[in-house]
């Protein structure tokens, strides 16, 4: 299973998935203060509700446009499942390019839809609606 952390500027949303299928979500405030202890004993929490293991995830991948968050996250996260989660950016490799000056500003969200556009359709703009309205 896959763990998946989109923190964004109002919400941390998780998703799990088994393969393509999103088998559990949840959402937590985006608090910027919160640690990774805190953060771990959430995510604990959150999938013990639902009956999920630690050991049954195989990788976590975050999506942060919230830098005060982002360690948080993958700390907690990286205690929690035992491996090293990846976090999203324009620096890793990835199946597409960016045609702009300098794509290290680039917020991973552009990023994370970049590539599911990619992987989805082929070339296309997305739309995302979120605390702002972007178009990549």
């Amino acid at each position: 299973m896959i763990l998946t952390v989109d923190a964004g500027n109002t919400n941390v949303a998780i998703g799990l998935f088994s393969g393509a299928e999103l088998t559990h979500h949840w959402r937590l405030s985006s608090r910027t203060h919160r640690t990774a202890d805190e953060f771990l004993l959430h995510l604990k929490e959150l999938l013990e509700y639902d009956e999920v293991t630690a050991d049954a995830i195989d990788r976590c991948v975050i999506s942060s446009v919230v830098p005060d968050l982002t360690q948080a996250i993958r700390d907690g996260a990286r205690r929690l499942l035992g491996h090293e989660p990846v976090v999203v950016s324009p620096t890793i490799t990835l199946p597409v390019r960016f045609a702009i000056d300098n794509p290290a500003e680039i917020g991973s969200d552009l990023v994370a839809n970049a590539v599911a556009g990619h992987a989805l359709v082929g070339a296309c703009v997305v739309v995302d609606f979120g605390t702002a309205l972007s178009f990549t």
